[in-house]
């Protein structure tokens, strides 16, 4: 199996939240595991968030934020391209994506053509989610509506 995951997946293997235990455990399922380059930004906006909320000490967000580091050479990398803009601006219109939603789809859409396989797009937003599924590709978790509820 191959997973794209966005930001909203990929932090809950640093933060414990739910879904954590889920993202481990499909990210040690996956044979691959990648996001787009600009996620690293995203990584480092959400354990400062994560401070500000106080979810994590500014002493955890470090351990964490290394720990992140360490493992980001490990996760494949997308680049951002003139076509994966294209097709991000298309999803925006189409779906209603904020910019980096809308790269995050675009990434794994592109990721999925280049490497002729089909991949598992991971995300626990739910407009992601949603956009994810009405663009044909196949969404991870499965039922997040059913997620939402739970949690």
């Amino acid at each position: 199996m191959i997973i794209y995951l966005d930001t909203s997946a990929l932090v809950k293997l640093y933060v414990q939240e739910a879904g954590s235990s889920q993202v481990k455990k499909q990210v040690d399922l996956a044979d691959l595991t990648g996001t787009i380059g600009l996620t690293k930004v995203e990584m480092a906006a959400a354990f400062a968030k994560a401070v500000r909320m106080q979810v994590l000490s500014h002493q955890d967000s470090q351990i964490v934020w290394r720990a992140f580091k360490a493992q980001w050479p490990s996760i494949y990398q997308l680049e951002v391209s003139d076509v994966l803009r294209e097709r991000a601006i298309q999803f925006i219109w189409e779906y209603g994506l904020r910019g980096y939603d809308a790269m995050h789809l675009a990434a794994a859409h592109i990721w999925r053509g280049a490497i002729g396989e089909e991949i598992t797009f991971g995300t626990f937003n739910l407009a992601l989610w949603q956009a994810g599924k009405k663009s044909g590709i196949t969404v991870w978790p499965e039922d997040l509506e059913t997620f939402f509820q739970r949690t």
